[in-house]
């Protein structure tokens, strides 16, 4: 049983950092695509810098699920 607690508790702790790293990626999206807006139209480039971020975003939310589902089959 102290081993599942363990194994909960690194779980648990690998939830924060990815909430806290999900937040910060969050707000760095929001920030290029600001950026973006206000770029004069003969400046854009065709590369959106934040494209690169939704998918850092896709991965953290796809292991807290994973996370999610492992706590899950652990209770």
């Amino acid at each position: 049983m102290t081993e599942v607690k363990g194994d909960v508790e690194a779980l648990l702790a690998r939830v924060e950092e990815l909430e806290e790293a999900k937040e910060e990626v969050e707000r760095a999206i929001d920030a290029i695509e600001n950026a973006i807006s206000v770029l004069p139209h003969d400046i854009y480039s065709p590369h959106r810098g934040s494209d690169e971020w939704e998918c850092v975003l896709s991965e953290i939310e796809s292991e807290l699920e994973a996370i999610g589902a492992a706590i899950g089959g652990l209770v």
